[in-house]
């Protein structure tokens, strides 16, 4: 393996991570909710669970995203209304647990769907 390998995966890891808070910080800023951010978080990770190679990892994927996409949103609330501050600290995992496990449920199907993929691919090579 080459030494660039590495640095590009971290590369490609920074940017879906700086993506994912990105859109979620500004949809809940402009919007001032954050069911776009977390609507965002829970459609956004089938992609990236689609290339996964296990389904743990794509569970993981997703909620790892969505909970972080969903935690800038609830900073965007606070920046918005600094009086909101002590109820988003009390009940923001109503918000981000809720959407990790969707996200997560979604990384799972994509993940089955991308190993089916590969396997009926496999299939057809070998035939």
């Amino acid at each position: 393996m080459s030494p660039r390998k590495p640095r590009r995966r971290l590369s490609a890891v920074l940017w879906t991570l700086v993506i994912f808070t990105a859109v979620g910080y500004f949809a809940a800023y402009l919007t001032r909710t954050p069911v776009v951010s977390m609507a965002f978080a829970a459609v956004a990770v089938a992609p990236l669970a689609g290339r996964s190679t296990s389904y743990l990892r794509g569970a993981l994927l997703g909620a790892g995203l969505a909970a972080l996409s969903t935690l800038a949103a609830c900073s965007a609330l606070i920046q918005l209304n600094p009086g909101a501050r002590e109820y988003v600290t009390r009940n923001g995992w109503k918000y981000v647990l809720p959407t990790a496990a969707v996200a997560a449920v979604v990384g799972v199907i994509f993940a089955h769907l991308a190993r089916r993929r590969r396997e009926l691919i496999d299939r057809q090579w070998k035939e």
